[in-house]
């Protein structure tokens, strides 16, 4: 089977971030710049389906030149090639999906299973992997949690609220989103790294796109409030509560 992953670029999860002037956008200058989490699930998925059926992984990122380092992570980890669709403007996953399907879309039809992760940990809109197998016409399955394949199908387990876990089989090309422990991704080893230089990754420009909104403000959320821990018995923890919350009430 061929496997296909879109991946995103976004800032590391420890970053600190700066506003800039005017509080509309993020300052980005000292940014450490890392694959999506999630996405990384769903190229370890991928990864290890080839290894088992000797297929091929392709990555696919959209973004500005910087996007190269995930996809060249990403052949470390066991890809086998990437396309970079450049674009130095900020994409919503409408957009981003939108390009992927006009730059790709005759290779995207010859995968049999299109990975993606659940959301992107920088903006968080989850809508992705449900938009791009909208416009292949596709099954799209969401926040997959562990994947096996049967003779002509795949049963899938996804999570869903209430801590329950629903089981679907599909048949035929799918797009499937994944999520936190499915897997542990690998670390690129030194070989892994080495081998990816002479990788081949395709370059395409997107076309332009109008924003579907803008940015009017940014701020940090307020501070939490500190914790007062309550020591004692039940009653004497119930006591010191009811007067703590006697005082809190008189203070508004």
């Amino acid at each position: 089977m061929n496997y296909f992953v879109c991946l995103k670029q976004v800032p590391d999860t420890t970053t600190r971030f700066q506003l800039k002037e005017g509080e509309k956008e993020v300052d980005l200058s000292a940014v450490k710049w890392v694959i999506n989490p999630y996405d990384e699930f769903a190229l370890e998925e991928a990864i290890q389906w080839s290894e088992k059926d000797s297929g091929k992984v392709e990555v696919c990122a959209v973004g500005p030149a910087q996007t190269k380092e995930a996809l060249r992570t990403a052949l470390a980890m066991g890809a086998h090639s990437g396309v970079h669709v450049h674009t130095e403007q900020s994409l919503d996953s409408l957009q981003t999906a939108q390009v992927i399907f006009d730059s790709l879309s005759e290779k995207l039809k010859k995968t049999d299973v299109i990975f993606c992760g659940r959301s992107a940990v920088d903006w968080n809109f989850g809508a992705f992997g449900g938009a791009l197998a909208q416009l292949l016409n596709r099954t799209y399955i969401s926040l997959a949690v562990k994947i096996e394949k049967k003779e002509n199908s795949l049963e899938i387990l996804r999570s869903v609220e209430g801590g329950l876990v629903e089981i679907l089989e599909v048949t035929g090309p799918v797009v499937i989103s994944v999520t936190k422990g499915i897997n542990t991704p690998r670390y690129p080893s030194l070989p892994g790294i080495m081998k990816a230089k002479n990788k081949p990754i395709e370059t395409l420009s997107a076309p332009s796109f109008e924003p579907h909104f803008t940015v009017e403000h940014l701020s940090f959320p307020k501070p939490r409030p500190s914790v007062q821990m309550i020591e004692g018995t039940a009653d004497e923890q119930a006591q010191k509560l009811v007067r703590l919350l006697k005082e809190k009430e008189q203070v508004l």
